[in-house]
């Protein structure tokens, strides 16, 4: 067996190939070279010319050489690349399927007790309403919402874990975005700002994924901004596509975590699950759009999605 190296992904290296079919020429250019070079100092400066020319022929071979051994090194490091984003790819497909039986397992097991829990607390808030404190009454509507919030990491997991198929349709971008605020119950303290032409065409996408993913988007910007602050919405008409951004005026991300943003069960806050940018990038894509995220620590995050324009 040979003992040749070979690069990731088992691909022969060009040099390797083009070095056995040049190394014959690579020696008897050699051998020339010397004997010419060697004759001539003998017999004169006309052999010596000769002896020149040849060894211009050599350092010719030589460049060639190199310039193959070149283009092998970059193969090998394209190929490693691959390898490196199958592994990463194969990695994510493992969590991705140990999520969903995770998911699968707990939703029920969690949701039927939620309800009985939010079920006992509307029933006491009603019987008992007018014999409750003001402090008694508020710790009914903390169990409430984070009743609510339990909800929603478990609709969070079955919405990842099981990749529900995208259904588009002609969908007022308007509508989602105006579906998607009421939703994130934004504070007072923060100013939204809306911007979109009127003539701005529908986007054919999933209406429900799209309500959810925007409501991810303004939910995280809420948190950012902590109760004060500007969240601004515009949309833009692009050749086949419509384009929105997001963008908030919070503290921002830290360069470190930003390639990791979509990276599932990653998160920065401290009760956070990390499921929140997966789903939306999930959810993005199965309607054939992209997602990105700009941000500068201390100026605000941007967050921009683009989809598919209806041609209805």
């Amino acid at each position: 067996m040979s003992n040749q190296p070979r690069p990731a992904g088992g691909a022969a290296v060009p040099f390797q190939r083009g070095g056995k079919r040049l190394l014959p020429v690579f020696l008897a250019v050699c051998a020339t070279a010397v004997v010419s070079l060697a004759g001539g100092l003998a017999a004169g400066p006309t052999f010596t010319l000769v002896g020149l020319c040849f060894t211009g022929l050599l350092a010719v071979f030589l460049c060639l050489v190199v310039r193959e051994n070149v283009a092998a090194q970059r193969l090998v490091e394209e190929r490693t690349q691959e390898l490196v984003a199958m592994q990463q790819k194969l990695l994510r497909q493992e969590r991705l399927s140990a999520l969903g039986r995770f998911a699968g397992s707990i939703a029920h097991e969690l949701r039927n007790p939620l309800a009985a829990i939010q079920n006992a607390t509307y029933l006491l808030n009603i019987e008992l309403e007018r014999q409750l404190s003001a402090r008694a009454t508020q710790h009914l509507k903390v169990i409430n919402q984070e009743i609510e919030r339990s909800n929603r990491i478990i609709t969070s997991l079955l919405d990842f874990a099981q990749g529900r198929p995208a259904t588009p349709e002609p969908v007022s971008i308007v509508e989602i975005l105006t579906d998607a605020l009421e939703l994130a119950a934004i504070p007072t303290g923060i100013r939204v700002e809306l911007s979109v032409p009127e003539d701005m065409p529908k986007v054919l996408v999933d209406g429900a994924q799209m309500v959810q993913v925007f409501l991810n988007i303004l939910v995280n910007a809420r948190q950012a901004l902590a109760g004060s602050g500007r969240i601004l919405i515009g949309a833009e008409r692009l050749n086949r596509s419509v384009r929105v951004a997001v963008t908030d005026t919070g503290p921002g991300i830290l360069p470190e975590h930003a390639s990791r943003l979509f990276e599932p069960m990653f998160s920065t806050k401290p009760f956070g699950v990390g499921l929140g940018l997966a789903v939306c990038k999930s959810f993005v894509e199965a309607n054939h759009g992209t997602i990105a995220i700009e941000s500068d620590a201390g100026r605000g995050t941007t967050v921009t999605i683009t989809l598919p324009a209806s041609s209805a």
